[in-house]
């Protein structure tokens, strides 16, 4: 029966994140577990779709299969020394090591860039986009101006003779 105990008591640990692969098809973790015990090659399951690389220190849950040490799988990684907070109850969103790089707020608004306060470019839940940028470059089949009045992009431009970045675009209504 002790054995069987365990084996039980042993199926789900803490890691902490010492090293990760990222050159296979599945991300490989080294972990220190419990009491200076290491594991190597432990794969990283992520949720389809989504792949990052968390940083050295990040925890995971270790789940041992079947109560078996020899096959860890860490899920879950988390980094609390990184991880933003202030979040309302509904809201969040997909961050990096610098904070918050897509931002879902409870009103369906995305924000990148930063949260509600930093964004660099907003997507509000109406019909439009909103952003304030240095340039943009975009391929547009239409383009709806004013209170719904048709424009169109003036095509073709030629940049002006004084260089890269000269270029015009206009709308015409």
């Amino acid at each position: 029966m002790a054995p069987t105990i365990r084996r039980v008591n042993s199926m789900v640990s803490r890691g902490v994140i010492r090293r990760v692969t990222d050159s296979a098809r599945q991300q490989l973790l080294q972990l220190s577990l419990l009491e200076d015990e290491v594991a190597d090659e432990v794969e990283h399951l992520q949720p389809f779709g989504v792949s990052f690389v968390p940083p050295n220190g990040a925890e995971v849950a270790a789940i041992a299969v079947g109560g078996n040490q020899d096959y860890l799988l860490a899920l879950g990684a988390t980094s609390r020394a990184h991880r933003p907070t202030g979040a309302e109850e509904g809201e969040g969103g997909l961050y990096t090591l610098d904070g918050w790089k897509v931002f879902l707020d409870d009103e369906g608004n995305v924000f990148i860039g930063g949260d509600a306060a930093g964004a660099t470019v907003k997507v509000a839940r109406a019909d439009r986009v909103e952003a304030e940028l240095s340039a943009i470059k975009a391929t547009l089949d239409s383009l709806t101006g004013g209170a719904g009045t048709p424009a169109e992009f003036g095509t073709p431009y030629t940049p002006d003779p004084g260089g890269v970045g000269s270029s015009k675009v206009w709308v015409v209504p």
